[in-house]
């Protein structure tokens, strides 16, 4: 049986010695069996709320979010992924309404040498290794309280 696992916690953090830490996700991952073309996991989050301006929903932060990739061994990888969004990461107008930001997703993206799969919850196939029927989440997505 092919196992991915993606889970989110979020830690929002401030303080004197990291100042410019603003959003740090930590972000468990477990992934066992997944087919032998696949070299590496990426990792990828964003943070999203409402827009001060419009009340639409929005992406703060780098439109693509943030990444961290990990190596495959074995076809398994076991650890933490660690998104920090600093001051750097957002737009004057984005700090002046951070306020507004409730929550975000994550998703894991699966590389080979010849390119990215991102396995969603219909996702089927050798490489994404999802069989429907069985319990799998992708991309996950975050509240803020």
């Amino acid at each position: 049986m092919r196992r991915l696992t993606l889970a989110t916690a979020i830690l929002l953090s401030a303080s004197s010695l990291f100042a410019d830490d603003l959003f740090t996700l930590y972000v468990p991952v477990r992934v066992s069996h997944l087919h032998p073309s696949i070299s590496q996991i990426t990792v990828r989050c964003s943070v999203s709320g409402r827009d001060a301006a419009t009340g639409s929903v929005t992406t703060y932060g780098p439109a693509l979010g943030k990444s961290q990739s990990f190596p495959i061994t074995g076809g398994a990888y076991s650890g933490t992924a660690t998104m920090i969004f600093t001051n750097a990461d957002f737009t004057a107008a984005q700090l002046s309404n951070l306020s507004n930001v409730s929550g975000g997703r994550c998703e894991l993206i699966l590389v080979t040498p010849t390119g990215t799969f991102n396995p969603y919850d219909t996702g089927t196939g050798a490489i994404t290794g999802h069989v429907p029927g069985t319990a799998f989440s992708n991309p996950v997505y975050f509240t803020i309280h």
